[in-house]
């Protein structure tokens, strides 16, 4: 048995890159805008190895003659893809997807209505399939 501590992070991206012309709609009268964007997503979890450490190893008889003939007896990339794995996981969990679009949205809501538009309304779609 292994206890591994593991720092790292995962984010929450809204991607703009992917927005075309009809994802900003300004109204006749140039008083309200709509503006669509896609969902945000989680990025891939990144463990921070500087921080990330191996605080306990319990290894049984037979672990141990094994690990005599093994080129790397104490590898732990299965420990870092397992702390990936759980943060991404704690991440989906966690409700920062929402956090992330609320933020967005708040964010372009006090840009545009600093640039004078008094309604502002932003949508987060599904990306078509």
């Amino acid at each position: 048995r292994t206890l591994f501590v593991a720092a790292g992070s995962v984010d929450a991206e809204v991607d703009f890159s992917t927005i075309d012309k009809g994802a900003i709609r300004v109204s006749d009268d140039g008083r309200s805008v709509q503006v669509t964007l896609p969902r945000a997503r989680l990025t891939k979890a990144r463990i921070d190895s500087d921080n990330s450490y191996v605080f306990s190893r319990e290894r049984g008889l037979l672990d141990r003659l094994g690990s005599v003939l093994s080129d790397n007896p104490t590898s732990e990339r299965r420990l870092y893809q397992l702390a990936e794995d759980r943060l991404e996981a704690a991440a989906t969990r966690s409700g920062l997807v929402e956090q992330a679009e609320r933020n967005t949205r708040a964010m372009l809501q006090s840009m545009l209505r600093s640039l004078g538009y008094r309604d502002v309304t932003v949508t987060f779609r599904d990306p078509p399939t």
